[in-house]
């Protein structure tokens, strides 16, 4: 699920939270990169033993740093929408007094801020998602992004990641 980048950064989220005593630091993240690379093969069955599928599709998307952050945020809409979106205009229909609104609307107008709200969910969590995978192994800050470029101009370039020794 994760490419060598974002498994880079979980390597070093994870070091960074923990401790092993006695270890020097490079073996402590080389016994870590052993734990994770022997994990993340797990994760996405263990995912789909848990969760619907189209949860996992959205998770892997959200993930794919080959797609633009917009074509990313459209795919996991459309995803969720064909899962939420009914069900949700019927919460809403059934909590939500729509007095002002003729009878033959307010379908349509709770179908429509039914849609809005899976759409600005998902354009918030996939920005929040890409703005925690620039983060650079390594350091404690994100890459510098120019935000006045157009989305499908900001996905992130393939960063050169470290060479690791794999063996303890």
């Amino acid at each position: 699920m994760l490419n060598e980048r974002q498994r880079a950064v979980m390597v070093r989220k994870v070091n960074d939270d923990l401790d092993i005593p006695l270890l020097s630091e490079s073996r402590e993240r080389r016994l870590i990169e052993k734990f994770v690379d022997k994990i993340m093969p797990k994760v996405e069955p263990s995912m789909q033993a848990i969760m619907p599928d189209v949860y996992v599709r959205c998770i892997k998307k959200a993930l794919d740093e080959t797609e633009t952050i917009k074509n990313r945020r459209k795919h996991i809409s459309t995803l969720l929408r064909g899962e939420l979106s009914e069900p949700l205009t019927r919460q809403l229909n059934e909590r939500v007094d729509c007095s002002g609104i003729p009878e033959k609307w307010e379908g349509k107008v709770l179908k429509l801020v039914s849609n809005k709200v899976i759409d600005e969910f998902v354009e918030w969590t996939v920005g929040e998602v890409d703005e925690r995978l620039r983060v650079v192994p390594g350091s404690d800050r994100s890459t510098d992004v120019d935000r006045s470029m157009p989305e499908e101009e900001s996905k992130m370039p393939e960063e050169e990641s470290e060479s690791v020794d794999r063996s303890l």
